[in-house]
């Protein structure tokens, strides 16, 4: 699939029921030029409130000049991509909540048995989390807008 083609998206009109969207070793392939954080956005966007994004994405995090060595070699020899930090990572789940253990190393996001975790996750190089649509609501949404001035007719309480 191309950025082109995930950036084509669409949801049915009236779709109500949450899904799962599932960016697993894919994010690090949009480069920043294609707008991954846009993309992401759309799906985001276009899902029900209680629906589910799962993340899994090379980092830079713990050796920012090793990953950029191997990110040039990598363009050279297949594909053009780029390892991200943590925060831009985090960046791609927006406002959704996201669900225990957090954005971690893959080793660590749930391990069974719990004690079965190298002892430095971060050789994978990777990380994974899943996040919620936040579910809202009609009055919770209403007091939001009447907070910012909206509302009906723009009534102020």
């Amino acid at each position: 699939m191309t950025t082109v083609e995930l950036t084509r998206f669409r949801v049915e009109p009236g779709r109500a029921e949450p899904v799962a969207i599932l960016f697993v070793s894919i994010l690090h392939f949009i480069t920043d030029g294609d707008d991954p954080y846009g993309t992401v956005a759309r799906f985001r966007d276009a899902a029900a409130p209680g629906s589910f994004m799962v993340v899994s994405h090379v980092t830079s995090q713990n050796d920012p000049r090793l990953a950029a060595a191997v990110q040039r070699l990598y363009h050279a020899r297949a594909a053009d991509g780029k390892a991200r930090s943590r925060d831009e990572i985090a960046g791609f789940f927006g406002r959704w909540e996201m669900t225990e253990p957090g954005l971690v190393y893959m080793p660590q996001w749930r391990p069974d048995p719990a004690d079965d975790v190298p002892a430095c996750p971060e050789q994978f190089w990777f990380l994974g989390g899943v996040a919620r649509k936040p579910v809202c609501s009609s009055l919770q949404e209403f007091d939001g807008l009447a907070d910012e001035g909206g509302g009906f007719g723009g009534a102020q309480r």
